[in-house]
């Protein structure tokens, strides 16, 4: 590069205004990136969550189903 060439200057410059503003977006998809992977993560918490929940109250209801069948067998 000739530093004596001012069309060279230039586009150097350019060249350089431009990784900067990259530069400055860069953070902000990082955050942008933390913020949907929390909010993925807690999403994902209340499916398994609700899951857990529908899966311990039909344990229950089997629970209870095989009480009832085998007090009836008692009998």
């Amino acid at each position: 590069m000739n530093i004596y060439e001012p069309k060279e200057v230039k586009e150097l410059i350019a060249d350089m205004a431009i990784e900067i503003q990259e530069l400055k977006r860069e953070p902000a998809s990082v955050k942008s990136s933390e913020d949907m992977w929390f909010r993925n993560y807690q999403e994902e918490k209340k499916k398994y969550e609700d899951l857990k929940s529908k899966l311990e109250a039909k344990i229950a209801d089997l629970e209870k189903q095989i009480a009832e069948y085998e007090g009836r067998k008692a009998e």
